[in-house]
């Protein structure tokens, strides 16, 4: 499973935004694509999504451009992604049970709706607050780093508790 350009430049985009703003004015997409290096109308098509779902908010004229919607405190990693590529589902299965003959006793879907709801609950504990902070950065690479040592396999819902 890999998470699609689209989704990673969303969270991107609304970092820069957080970063960027200044006293409430609205950060153009120009900077925003000058800093992250992706292309304006890839940013335009990010930012329409994104302000459908309250996460940024756009002006227009002369001096317009995106805010956040909401405090960075209040936007989870999850809710940038699933603002932009809808639910996180690893199988047809898990959203719709009735498409599969075998989900009712089928083994192997409790694990994908097991893993589905661990992945959800993981994006929606980070906030573009936590990512733009650099002590939470610290801790989460600390985190990650001691994730990768041998032997610490499985500890993964350990990580911010």
């Amino acid at each position: 499973m890999k998470l699609s350009s689209r989704a990673r430049y969303a969270v991107r985009l609304t970092l820069e935004v957080h970063r960027l703003e200044e006293d409430g004015k609205p950060v153009r997409l120009s900077e925003v694509a000058r800093v992250t290096n992706i292309s304006k109308g890839f940013l335009e098509q990010l930012a329409m999504a994104l302000k459908c779902h309250s996460i940024l908010r756009g002006f227009c004229g002369r001096n317009g451009g995106y805010i956040l919607g909401r405090a960075a405190n209040e936007i989870t990693i999850g809710d940038v992604l699933r603002a932009v590529i809808g639910p996180i589902e690893l199988a047809t299965c898990t959203e719709e049970p009735n498409d599969c003959m075998a989900a009712e006793f089928c083994e192997s879907r409790l694990i994908w709706l097991l893993l589905k709801h661990r992945i959800n609950e993981l994006l929606d504990e980070y906030t573009i607050a936590d990512i733009s902070d650099r002590r939470s950065i610290d801790a989460i690479r600390d985190a990650v780093q001691a994730l990768e040592q041998p032997g610490n396999e499985g500890k993964l819902w350990s990580i911010g508790n």
